[in-house]
C-alpha cells in the first residue's frame, strides 16, 4: 500500500493488480470442473488473499495520525460518509443487478462457469489504459454511464441470450470503471487527508456492499428485481446518486491536486539552476547537488525532508509510508550520493551551497 500511494503511475499499478486477481479467481474458478483434489483444495486457499490484506492495511504501523493536519481546511467526516455513500450506491445497486443476472447467464451456458472472471481482467486493463492516457477522472462518468446503459438492457427484456450476454458485460465494464476509479479516488483521498484509515474504511466498506446483495436475495429480504418493480426502481436510484457524489469526490481532490501542483513549480522554481534564478536571489537558498537528477521522484521527497531536519518517523507521516520504506529510499539516497550516512550527505550539501 505505501508504495502504491507514492507510484507514479497509479492507474496502470491498480488496473495490473485488478486484472491478475480476477485472472487468478477464474482460474480458482475453472478448478472446480478438474477431477483433482490436490488442485481444488490448493485453489481454495486463495480465499485467504482478502483476509490476509485486510490484516496487513489495518496493521499498527500502516495507520498515521492527523495531529499534523491544519483544524477547518478539510471536512474529513463529511468526506468519509461520502466515500460510505458512494460505497453504497455503487456496489450495492451494480452488485444487486450482477447477481441476478449472474445465475440468469450461467442456467444457459453452465459450461463457461468462472468466464466473467477473465471479461474482469480484460476490462481492467483496457480501462487502466484508458484512464492513463485521459485520466481516472473520467472513469466516474463512464462508470454511471455503462451501469446505466446496463439497467435500460434490463428493462427492454432479457428474453434472448443476445441481451443476456450484453446486459452482462455492461455491468462488468460498468463495475470495472466504478472500481478503479473508487480505489484511486480512495488514493488521493489517502494522500491528501494524510491518512490510511480512509483506504481501509473504504476497502471495508465496499466488501460489505458487495457482498449485501447477494444476502439479500438469499434470504428473501429483497425480491429479485426482475420481478419486482420496486426493488428494480430502488436498485436505479442508488446507481444515480452517484452523480452528485462524483461532483463531491473531484471538489477536494482537484484543490488539492492544484495546491500540490503550485508547491512543485515553486519548489522547482526555486532549485532551478539557470538564467531563470538570479545568483542573489534570496529565494535560492543552495544549489542542486549532481546526485539529484538520479534520484526518484520519491527519493528527492525524502532528500528534502533529509535537508529539513525531519527525522524517520516524521517523513513516513508526511509522505504517508511506511519507516521500512523510508529507511529503504534513505539508503538509495546514500548509494547514490557516494556517502555512508546522514551526516556526510548533509556535509555535501552545505559543501555545495
Amino acid at each position: 500500500m505505501p508504495v502504491f500511494l507514492n507510484e507514479e503511475n497509479p492507474v496502470i499499478t491498480i488496473g495490473l493488480a485488478m486484472t491478475a486477481a480476477n485472472l487468478l479467481l477464474g482460474l480458482a474458478g475453472f478448478t472446480h470442473f478438474l477431477s483433482y483434489p490436490f488442485i481444488k483444495i490448493v485453489a481454495s486457499f486463495t480465499g485467504l488473499a482478502p483476509l490476509l490484506g485486510a490484516l496487513n492495511i489495518s496493521n499498527k504501523h500502516l495507520t498515521s495520525n492527523l495531529t499534523n493536519e491544519e483544524p477547518g481546511r478539510i471536512n474529513k467526516t463529511g468526506i468519509i460518509l461520502s466515500v460510505i455513500a458512494f460505497s453504497a450506491a455503487a456496489y450495492f445497486s451494480g452488485g444487486l443487478w450482477f447477481r441476478v443476472i449472474m445465475p440468469l447467464f450461467y442456467s444457459r451456458w453452465p459450461e463457461v462457469i468462472g468466464l466473467d472472471s477473465f471479461i474482469y481482467a480484460v476490462f481492467y486493463f483496457a480501462l487502466a489504459l484508458y484512464a492513463r492516457k485521459f485520466s481516472y477522472i473520467w472513469l466516474g462518468p463512464v462508470a454511471l454511464s455503462l451501469l446505466g446503459l446496463g439497467l435500460a438492457t434490463v428493462i427492454i427484456g432479457l428474453d434472448r441470450p443476445v441481451e443476456t450476454i450484453i446486459t452482462l458485460l455492461l455491468l462488468i465494464a460498468g463495475l470495472c470503471a466504478t472500481d478503479l476509479y473508487y480505489w484511486l479516488t480512495l488514493r488521493g483521498l489517502t494522500k491528501m487527508l494524510n491518512c490510511r484509515k480512509v483506504f481501509g474504511l473504504g476497502l471495508g466498506v465496499s466488501l460489505f456492499f458487495i457482498t449485501a446483495p447477494g444476502i439479500a436475495l438469499d434470504v428473501q429480504l429483497l425480491p429479485s428485481p426482475l420481478s419486482s418493480s420496486t426493488t428494480a426502481v430502488f436498485g436505479a436510484c442508488l446507481l444515480f446518486i452517484i452523480n452528485p457524489l462524483i461532483i463531491w469526490f473531484l471538489r477536494p481532490l482537484q484543490q488539492y491536486e492544484q495546491d500540490k501542483n503550485v508547491s512543485l513549480n515553486n519548489f522547482d522554481e526555486k532549485n532551478r539552476g539557470g538564467n531563470d534564478v538570479k545568483a542573489g536571489d534570496d529565494k535560492l537558498d543552495r544549489e542542486i547537488p549532481a546526485f539529484w537528477y538520479d534520484l526518484t521522484n520519491t527519493e528527492k521527497k525524502v532528500y528534502e525532508l533529509i535537508y529539513n531536519g525531519c527525522t524517520d518517523s516524521e517523513i513516513s507521516e508526511k509522505l504517508v509510508i511506511s519507516r521500512h520504506t523510508v529507511k529503504f529510499h534513505v539508503r538509495n539516497i546514500l548509494r547514490k550520493s557516494g556517502t555512508s550516512n546522514r551526516k556526510e550527505l548533509l556535509q555535501i550539501v552545505k559543501a555545495s551551497k
